[in-house]
């Protein structure tokens, strides 16, 4: 079957997010963060962030290009930097590594393989592995090194981890399905998925995994921002995938209202409790689990957005298993 191999990454990958998260020695680095990578990690880069700075950490993300292109603007304003590379032989990656290694930065490398060129820089490591989706595509890495992260920063911020995610995805999984094959009866021209805070990173990721394996003409915003001038171009051709949190279900609510009064295809991803009071909830959602707090909830929140990219690739008739004009692995002309 075309795009065999991801649709079983996505369905099978909570299987490895226990074991990953559980091999989480002390970390050794200090305040301020500084998280980086590129592509697919770099939007992991901007969730690690988010979730350090809603425990009361001070962090940020950055694209790896702009601490190896100008490493003198980063590496006085960060006491570490974490730099996730699923291979940890990206170009960016390393290069980056050795140039604030070079301005006496600490690093920590988040990768899936402990033997890299990465690990061997860096003065501490966290290796998700066997969580390399050995494919182009950043399946069951992403949410692997995203539930260890997680892991990493809880305890550094001396809190307790809420249930394993893995016991709900079962469940996240099925209903993704259901909504994917709704939408599937009617290819939407364009898709929007608006997520802020914690889950802006997992939208950009979402849209990317679209763009990567169909080729989609997809797009992120924070939510707020999608009624200053991007919603202009909405219409009930396209589908707008809100991802919504209970700490902001006051604003988020009165912009489904006013998506759903636009004609706008509006696929809420939230906790249960989001969706109370609200009106016109068609099969196009998905429902997550009300004993999972928002923070902890990314790897499963990206799981519909995989789903849908996957479904999408093959409506518009591209192998998700083999995308265009992309590598596992970058590597910059020297």
């Amino acid at each position: 079957m075309v795009g065999e191999k991801v649709y079983e990454l996505i369905h099978h990958q909570a299987q490895l997010w226990e074991s990953c998260a559980n091999d989480c020695p002390a970390f050794q680095g200090s305040a301020p963060y500084l998280f980086i990578g590129s592509g697919t990690s770099y939007y992991l880069a901007k969730v690690a962030s988010a979730y350090a700075m809603a425990l009361g950490l001070s962090a940020q993300a950055a694209p790896t290009a702009e601490a190896f292109i100008e490493p003198d603007l980063w590496a006085p304003r960060f006491k570490t930097a974490v730099i996730i590379s699923r291979s940890g032989t990206t170009t960016e990656a390393v290069l980056a590594a050795q140039r604030l290694a070079e301005r006496h930065q600490y690093i920590t490398a988040l990768t899936c393989h402990r033997d890299s060129t990465l690990a061997e820089i860096a003065h501490q490591v966290y290796a998700a592995e066997g969580s390399d989706d050995d494919t182009v595509v950043m399946i069951r890495s992403f949410t692997s090194m995203l539930t260890l992260i997680q892991r990493i920063i809880n305890q550094t911020a001396g809190m307790t981890q809420s249930q394993p995610l893995s016991q709900h995805f079962s469940e996240v999984f099925r209903q993704s399905s259901t909504m994917v094959e709704s939408i599937a009866k009617r290819t939407p021209r364009r898709v929007y998925v608006l997520g802020g805070g914690i889950r802006q990173g997992i939208a950009d990721e979402g849209v990317l995994k679209m763009q990567e394996m169909a080729g989609a003409a997809a797009f992120s915003f924070n939510p707020m921002e999608f009624r200053h001038g991007p919603w202009g171009s909405v219409t009930d051709d396209d589908v707008v995938v809100l991802l919504g949190q209970c700490s902001r279900r006051r604003y988020e609510k009165d912009l489904f209202h006013d998506l759903i009064e636009r004609q706008a295809r509006v696929v809420p991803v939230a906790p249960a409790s989001w969706f109370d009071g609200l009106r016109e909830i068609s099969s196009e959602s998905v429902k997550l689990p009300d004993v999972i707090p928002d923070i902890d909830g990314g790897p499963l929140a990206v799981v519909p957005l995989q789903l849908l990219a996957w479904r999408l690739a093959l409506l518009n008739g591209h192998d998700p298993d083999a995308p265009r004009n992309l590598n596992a692995v970058v590597v910059l002309k020297p």
